[in-house]
């Protein structure tokens, strides 16, 4: 899995994947949380062998601890 674009945080400091089109003031609709990162990593895609690339400001935020491995 690939993803390059821009990393943000909402004013809670929840960290998002944006791109081109997403809205600064409407990150919950137009930009990926972090969480459903998790969700795709660690659920969707459990039964197969994964490599995650985030080419985005702060991409650390990207993934929790519990990912890395």
């Amino acid at each position: 899995i690939l993803f390059s674009g821009h990393g943000v945080y909402d004013e809670r400091g929840n960290y998002y994947l944006a791109t081109y089109e997403t809205e600064p003031d409407k990150l919950r609709r137009t930009a990926l949380p972090h969480t459903e990162i998790g969700h795709l990593v660690t659920r969707d895609l459990a039964h197969c062998r994964r490599l995650l690339f985030v080419d985005a400001c702060h991409s650390a935020d990207a993934v929790s601890d519990n990912l890395i491995s």
